[in-house]
């Protein structure tokens, strides 16, 4: 066959093929050499590429080796010793992690994590013959749309410390479904010298079919994936239309039966009229959550009783990717009634939102006579707006302005013994990624793949990091050189907030009398 044409490669599924003659497989392989013909063992994952003598005798030696084992003679050749090379300073055992994972649904579909364990340890005991014991990394219950996994979290960690040489796994599919998701990770292991294989694609990433392969695996995983959440979300709006409620839990003020159909609840549905009364009312959110806890003793926060009040379902229109279900939800109050709940709140929120971050120093100045907490009160004087903070007990208030400019200087100069002039681009680029997380989070909650109660903790955890990192910013931005008047209101508030702790005011002089900082950090005016 060599003879008879000039090939440039000689490609085995494995190394017996060439002969079961360990003698006759040397032959073959010096004349290939010879004739500088590459030999390459596919399943071995062997390539006979070296010119030099020094390093073809060690792959010859690796190939003869394999074809022994193979054959039944398990004669090995110590390549090391043959060579005159100490073994110990060479050779290292491979230490390998493999990846397991099934979802909630596949759970009770029956797949099984032991199955996914015997076929890992088959394929590492039969391709490594040296390697430390393998660390099991089991993720069970957790989907593969998000990385969010404390398993993977645990193994990317140890890629990083270069614990690992290599990762075994099932399928591709159980590492990500995710195209971007597949990639990062491919940069990882490739970064960190970890090659990944996944058993039942028959893939290998340290060839470049390998990666091919990976590419287009990943792009039918994400494929696949869309298409699960379109075949949920159509069978989900064939339950609404039927009258079920498709989302999981159950709104206040009902109960939901076996078969997913909602009843009025008797003894939470007077909450959730008397919240819409409050609002129609007028009542802050703040003070409706009194009323509820005063009344029925049950605990709502307000941003729950801001959603209660949007809720079309309550007074009957139950609305679902953009379509309304009249049967799903009975209504509890009147369309009229949760309409002017929904205007009253609606613009105390707008109002709200628009004024909270022109208050600098809202929640920090106390009054010097009484020791009460100002609040914060806007005036319009020749269609213009003043802020003002206002003392109840003492009748009397004090200009925004004013503090600003008794207090801005001794902000910079008290901000500036802390060397945080490198920070800006690291703090934005938090900024730029808590967004990211935001984004996610809330098309996750769109897709109903989270939670009302698991949206709430996820977002009210991300966003007060985001407020935190918005504030160091701010502060950061006055360092650097920016002037005050430069920032934008948001940024004023978050640089306030992360420099002072409290203020005490004379509001009869107008002065402050002393500060407080964050650090133990004070000062006397």
């Amino acid at each position: 066959m060599i003879h008879s044409f000039q090939p440039e490669d000689l490609i085995v599924l494995q190394a017996d093929e060439l002969s079961c003659d360990p003698t006759a497989v040397q032959d073959i392989l010096d004349l290939s050499f010879h004739m500088k013909i590459r030999v390459i063992s596919i399943l071995d994952r062997i390539t006979i590429k070296a010119q030099g003598a020094y390093l073809r005798k060690m792959e010859h030696m690796t190939f003869t080796s394999v074809v022994r084992q193979k054959t039944g003679n398990f004669w090995r050749a110590d390549i090391y010793d043959k060579l005159g090379i100490e073994s110990k300073e060479v050779k290292k055992k491979k230490r390998i992690g493999i990846y397991c994972r099934v979802s909630t649904r596949e759970q009770t579909l029956g797949y099984s994590i032991d199955n996914q364990k015997n076929k890992c340890r088959d394929y590492m005991n039969l391709f490594n013959d040296d390697y430390v014991e393998p660390v099991f990394y089991i993720d069970e219950g957790h989907s593969a749309s998000t990385l969010e996994r404390p398993s993977i979290k645990q193994m990317l960690q140890d890629v990083r410390n270069h614990k690992l040489n290599e990762i075994i796994i099932y399928k591709l599919d159980r590492l990500t479904r995710n195209v971007i998701d597949t990639y990062e990770l491919l940069s990882m292991f490739t970064e960190n010298d970890v090659n990944l294989v996944a058993v039942m694609d028959n893939l290998d990433i340290t060839t470049a079919n390998g990666m091919l392969v990976v590419g287009i695996l990943a792009i039918f995983a994400q494929w696949e994936r869309e298409t699960i959440i379109e075949r949920t979300n159509d069978g989900l709006l064939q339950m609404a239309m039927e009258g079920k409620y498709p989302k999981s839990g159950v709104l206040l003020g009902y109960t939901k039966d076996k078969d997913k159909y909602l009843s009025i609840d008797e003894e939470t549905a007077p909450i959730i009229r008397s919240i819409f009364m409050y609002a129609r009312a007028g009542y802050p959110l703040s003070d409706i959550r009194i009323k509820i806890k005063e009344i029925y003793d049950y605990k709502l926060r307000t941003d729950r009783i801001k959603r209660i009040i949007f809720e079309n379902g309550y007074y009957g229109e139950f609305t679902y990717k953009d379509y309304v279900f009249p049967d799903v939800m009975q209504a509890i109050v009147s369309k009229e009634d949760a309409m002017e709940a929904k205007k009253v709140v609606g613009k105390r929120s707008v109002a709200y939102g628009k004024e909270q971050n022109k208050f600098y120093f809202r929640n920090k100045i106390t009054c010097n006579n009484c020791g009460g907490l100002l609040g914060g009160i806007p005036t319009y004087k020749r269609n213009k707006k003043y802020y003002y903070y206002y003392c109840k007990k003492c009748n009397q208030r004090i200009n925004q302005d004013v503090i600003s400019h008794q207090i801005i200087h001794d902000m910079i100069i008290y901000t500036d013994k802390t060397d945080y002039k490198n920070e800006a681009e690291v703090i934005l680029r938090r900024i730029n990624s808590l967004q990211r997380k935001l984004k996610t989070v809330s098309r996750q909650y769109a897709e109903d793949f989270l939670s009302d109660e698991a949206y709430d903790t996820v977002v009210k955890s991300i966003n007060l990091k985001l407020n935190k990192e918005k504030a160091r910013f701010g502060r950061i931005k006055i360092i650097n050189g920016h002037n005050w008047n430069e920032l934008s209101d948001s940024e004023k508030r978050g640089f306030v907030e992360q420099t002072i702790l409290t203020m005490r005011v004379d509001l009869n002089k107008k002065e402050i009398i002393k500060i407080e900082y964050h650090e133990n950090d004070s000062k006397k005016k």
